[in-house]
Formats: C-alpha cells, structure tokens, sequence
C-alpha cells in the first residue's frame, strides 16, 4: 500500500538551552534525590579508580629502595583503600542508580499528566483533526525520551565524563603531547558525533511521521 501525502517538516528547532531548561523543569521536584544520586555515582566512579592505582604502587613496591618494613607497612595500607574502595563502589553504585531511576520514573509520569491536561485544554477542532492513537503515541514517546534521558545521564555520561577527565591527566603525567592528542581526537570525535545526529534527526522524524500515516490507514 502506498502512502500518499505531503512530506512533514524534518527540520529540528530545539536549541540546548531550551532542552536542558526543559528537563531541569521536570527534574525540579525531585532534585534533592537528582543531586545526591549524581553525587553518590561521582564519587564511586572515582573511588573505583582507586585499585588500579594502588595496584601499580604495590607493583612498585617490589623494585623499591624502602626497607621491609617500610614496603610492608605501605602494602598494607594500600590493601586497607583497596579494600575500602571496593566496599564504597558495591554499596554506593548501585544507590545512586537506585535514586536516579527514582527521578526518572517520576518525571516520566509527571510529563504524562502534564501532557494530557494540556490535550484536555485544547479545543475541540485540534480534537477533531487528530485521533486518538497519535495522541497517546506522542505522550508515551514523550515520557519514555524524558526517562531515558534521565537514565542515561545516570548510566553513561557521568562515568564517561570522569573518565575522560582520568584518561587526560594521567597522560598528562606520562607526556604533555600524548595529552594534547588525546585532546584533539576528543574534540574532533564529539564534533563530528554532533553533525552526524543532526544530519540523522530528519530521516527518523520522517520515518516517525509515516508510521503515524500507516496507523491512521489501520483505523
């Protein structure tokens, strides 16, 4: 069956600005748990670099000049942090997902409610023009993008963040030319990743819009 009907509009005017105001908006009632959720994944994300480190100074503990005293004293408190760490990242990890998947959910059903009252607001002849599956397809996405949103922030980019931050300085301390490098490949890759979804926006909503067409034809 072909779909015969003009093309929408793929053009996307949502600036960054308004995306990120938007979302603090629903985040808003819950941001005592956003922040302390964040706070708990930053500082175990940090805490699990710990190991790594104080496996490397246990590793350099064998070719040191300290006395054996010295050597074992230091081991011990490093096993003691490791220790530690390993305990912090196991309970504190999976709260802060635990308080952020709490954020996302509630705003997710906050942004529903929202959303039909403002359907419910509009009149009649906007009513009549669109039918009822659109509308409920376009509250769900609408929730399920927000939930996802929030779940990613939790999920990818705080970690991704800090380890890049990581990744920087440690080259750094190694060589300042290997940092700058680094540097250059991140700016270029989160440059070339930002033209790469916008040219992908237009396909997507035009492929959104006839699934909305087909769904109409079905009724």
């Amino acid at each position: 069956m072909r779909i015969s009907a003009q093309s929408p509009n793929t053009s996307v005017n949502y600036p960054t600005f308004d995306f990120i105001t938007d979302l603090w908006e629903a985040i808003k009632p819950y941001k005592t748990k956003f922040i302390f959720g964040s706070l708990l994944r930053l500082s175990s994300d940090i805490t699990n670099l710990y190991p790594t480190w104080a496996l490397s100074r246990l590793v350099l503990l064998l070719t040191s000049t300290a006395t054996t005293a010295q050597r074992y004293q230091e081991a011990i408190w490093l096993l003691i942090g490791w220790f530690t760490s390993v305990l912090y990242f196991a309970t504190a990890h999976p709260a802060a997902k635990w308080l952020g998947y709490q954020v996302s959910e509630r705003a997710a059903l906050d942004s529903r409610f929202k959303a039909l009252r403002h359907i419910f607001s509009l009149d009649i002849a906007w009513q009549e023009k669109e039918n009822t599956g659109n509308k409920l397809k376009r509250i769900d996405n609408g929730s399920k993008s927000l939930d996802r949103v929030i779940r990613i922030f939790f999920n990818v980019i705080i970690e991704a963040t800090l380890n890049s931050v990581g990744m920087l300085i440690i080259f750094l301390t190694l060589d300042r030319m290997l940092a700058v490098a680094m540097l250059v490949f991140m700016f270029c890759y989160f440059y070339l990743s930002s033209i790469l979804h916008q040219k992908s926006l237009p396909p997507i909503i035009y492929c959104q819009w006839l699934r909305r067409k087909f769904r109409r034809l079905k009724f």
